[in-house]
């Protein structure tokens, strides 16, 4: 083994360290799945891939699986050697030297050094410890974590091509913010809330899925929602602190409820292999917030897979609906729907992450500032929102969880609008999420308008059929009757006759 040493910064955390002359140790620490693994990287290779080894193969009577997984990412010289010394010696380093904990996913998350648990935020490539006490050299970032997107485009180039779209299209400027909050919910202790876009087949949904996937984590992101409910959560869980897009979620079923209640509980399913060591974790954590599209809404999955929508999944997510124009207020002086959807399909490529970097850095680069701004500032800003909104301060326990998540995002849209980092001010910001939740509130409205009405006349047939079934049990009159004595039950009007049942 041996430790090269970085003369600019002496600590150990700091050293290579290089085992049979040209495969370097990166680093050790817990994926998503809950595996420890260590990574390793072969100097000599063109590539220089990271490879990450499940600590499980470095154990007696897996020489098999540890060669087949060299020789799968390419380490041929390990594949050769005696496997109990490749074995042996990365056993050593694990043992002797104090590796950089590993950091494989994007999001917030905490990360465990020397038995303290520090809260960081990785994003393209950067890692943003929360606490300063900590410095982000200290971790090592690997797989998803440390790619790494370039763009030609700058942030005064997106500010100037996207002004006319923020400013104009409501749902455009609530998703794209509501992805940014996505990493911070966490981070600032904010209940998670699910996007739902809900309308018919190519009328932008995915449009705006897909431009805001690129706009803010780089590359589009989308998944269909074509999974059992264990392996969505699985999914789902393994994203981390982020924004999760799922399209087509009318296909999903129960998968979708699920979805909504674990992600907005930050919560999840008890691990597969729990039991077989009392000191795991024992769950897989939820921690994202999903924007799904859907051609139906949850009343409509509920029904047609004959599921109970509970009230909770209605506290846990907000529904947005199409417009006249499908997911866009206005056509922004495009002829249809289609071309402003071609338009924004063709520009979000080229801005790939651009405000997701810079919003992110912003936030995390003063995370304590933003966080006293928050407890400060959600009051006024809830205030805002149900102004827009043209509503009163009454609302019950469900609407408020809702509207809580959506000041969180309205919150973070502030402030990285008074960093400059948005082409819109604060009030277009509260306008638009106050309008979006009117537009739940109505809706919700009018399908309890529509559930008494319904309910209503499931009582009126049901008596009705009561009074037919037992006819022979009550006097029958074709006027009122005069004797006060007998008190009129029920009446039933057809187009012949009208009778009146009497005790």
């Amino acid at each position: 083994m041996q430790i090269v040493k970085n003369p600019a910064n002496p600590l150990i955390l700091n050293n290579r360290v290089i085992v049979f002359d040209h495969i370097e140790v990166m680093g050790q620490g817990v994926l998503p799945s809950g595996e420890m693994h260590l990574v390793i990287r072969d100097l000599k290779s063109i590539l220089e891939k990271e490879v990450p080894i499940p600590v499980e193969l470095l154990a007696s009577g897996q020489t098999g699986p540890l060669q087949k997984l060299f020789i799968k990412y390419g380490l041929y010289t390990l594949a050769v050697k005696k496997p109990y010394k490749v074995r042996e010696e990365l056993l050593r380093v694990m043992q002797e030297v104090r590796l950089k904990p590993l950091i494989i996913s994007e999001g917030f998350q905490d990360v465990t050094l020397n038995g303290i648990a520090y809260k960081v935020l990785t994003k393209n490539g950067v890692c943003y410890p929360v606490d300063n006490s900590v410095s982000a050299s200290e971790f090592h970032l690997s797989g998803r974590a440390a790619e790494k997107i370039v763009t030609q485009k700058n942030m005064e180039d997106f500010l100037g091509e996207f002004s006319v779209y923020l400013e104009e299209l409501d749902r455009f400027l609530v998703i794209l913010i509501a992805a940014i909050a996505a990493y911070f919910f966490c981070a600032f202790d904010v209940s998670r809330l699910t996007f739902l876009l809900v309308g018919k087949s190519s009328h932008g949904k995915s449009t705006i899925q897909r431009a805001v996937s690129f706009l803010v984590e780089g590359r589009n992101s989308i998944r269909d929602f074509n999974a059992t409910i264990i392996g969505m959560l699985e999914f789902c869980a393994a994203q981390g602190s982020k924004p999760i897009f799922l399209e087509d979620a009318h296909k999903a079923g129960e998968s979708i409820m699920d979805l909504i209640m674990e992600s907005g509980n930050g919560s999840g399913r008890f691990r597969s292999n729990y039991g077989k060591n009392q000191e795991d974790e024992k769950l897989k954590k939820m921690t994202g917030v999903a924007v799904v599209s859907s051609e139906m809404s949850l009343d409509g999955i509920a029904k047609r897979n004959r599921l109970i929508l509970d009230r909770g999944v209605n506290g846990r997510s907000i529904e947005i609906p199409e417009t006249d124009h499908g997911m866009f207020e206005n056509l922004c002086g495009f002829e249809t729907g289609a071309k402003l959807s071609e338009r924004l399909d063709a520009l979000a490529p080229d801005y790939a992450s651009v405000i997701g970097d810079a919003a992110i850095s912003e936030i995390a680069s003063h995370f304590t500032k933003h966080k006293e701004q928050w407890i400060k500032r959600k009051n006024t800003i809830r205030k805002k929102i149900i102004l827009a909104a043209e509503l009163e301060d009454n609302l019950d326990g469900v609407d408020a969880r809702v509207l809580n998540g959506l000041v969180f995002c309205a919150f973070i849209g502030r402030q990285i609008s008074n960093a400059g980092l948005l082409p819109v001010s604060r009030n277009r910001i509260y306008e638009a999420f106050g309008r979006v939740f009117k537009e739940r509130i109505n809706s919700c409205a009018s399908d309890m308008d529509l559930l008494k009405s319904q309910r209503s006349m499931r009582t009126i047939k049901s008596v009705q059929a009561m009074l037919i079934k037992n006819k022979s049990k009550f006097s029958s009159k074709k006027q009122e009757p005069n004797d006060n004595s007998k008190k009129v039950v029920g009446i039933m009007k057809n187009s012949k006759k009208t009778e009146r049942f009497c005790i």
